[in-house]
């Protein structure tokens, strides 16, 4: 067998085994056992797939990258705990400061008992002061008898 034979061969060989990867390639994208109703699926089309799968993981991880960015924007630990404590501290003065105002109402209703109770005493001074006064002036006009 001479060389150029041998050459022949070895090339035929090569091509039949290529076009039996392609073919292989083509029956596997065929027959995915995935029980799809939508045909085979060409080598173009599997490029074109791939080369959008590969654009969305491109997109997906430049927005991955932008939320980073934002939650690196975010308050510290430190920050947190110092509003936390802020809110609390806002909190408890409100309430301090709505206790005092509290307390003050009610030390205001302590004055205001006070005050109903010197109302009390002088209404009944006063009412003291007109019983006399009536019984004086009913003395003054009962007719006068034995006097003259």
């Amino acid at each position: 067998m001479s060389n150029v034979h041998k050459l022949e061969k070895l090339v035929a060989s090569r091509a039949i085994s290529a076009e039996l990867d392609a073919v292989e390639e083509l029956d596997i994208l065929k027959h995915g056992g995935g029980g799809g109703t939508s045909g085979g699926m060409t080598p173009s089309m599997k490029d074109y797939v791939d080369a959008r799968d590969a654009q969305n993981l491109s997109e997906m991880k430049s927005e991955f990258e932008k939320m980073r960015a934002d939650l690196s924007k975010l308050p510290t630990t430190w920050v947190m705990v110092g509003l936390f404590v802020s809110a609390v501290s806002l909190i408890l003065g409100a309430l301090a400061f709505g206790g005092t105002r509290f307390n003050a109402g009610m030390s205001m209703a302590d004055v205001r008992q006070a005050q109903l109770q010197r109302d009390e005493d002088q209404d009944q001074a006063v009412k003291q002061i007109n019983e006399k006064l009536d019984e004086l002036i009913a003395a003054q006009q009962a007719p006068r008898t034995g006097r003259q």
